[in-house]
């Protein structure tokens, strides 16, 4: 009996900080909020929106990565840059860019350095 009991209590003690944690961390067993657009899954994508916004307002600016096509990406304020550029010069201008907006976590940068072709 004794087994038992410190079984059951081991299982909703498991069951209870299995809960917590997800919830904290925005893992699963915290709602739909990502879905639904509500809560922080929707504040984080209008970030996510402002940050590649910004960004892409930055890259047709500058004189180096002007008519670049350059694709960013932005999710949970990791920005991904994607696309061919023409030179290193221009990859790494723009992944310096990127580190310059605000909210910004990280950069991956993506850029493929080939021909004008």
């Amino acid at each position: 009996m004794k087994k038992l009991l410190i079984g059951v209590l081991l299982a909703f003690t498991i069951t209870i900080l299995t809960a917590c944690a997800a919830a904290l961390l925005g893992g699963p067993g915290n709602g739909s909020y990502e879905s639904s657009g509500e809560g922080r899954g929707g504040a984080q994508s209008a970030v996510d929106q402002k940050i590649s916004a910004t960004l892409q307002e930055k890259l047709s600016s500058d004189p180096l990565t002007t008519g670049s096509e350059i694709q960013v990406e932005t999710t949970n304020a990791v920005v991904v840059l994607k696309g061919d550029v023409t030179s290193v010069r221009i990859s790494r201008r723009a992944a310096e860019l990127a580190g310059q907006v605000d909210m910004v976590r990280a950069v991956r940068n993506h850029l493929w350095v080939g021909s004008s072709d």
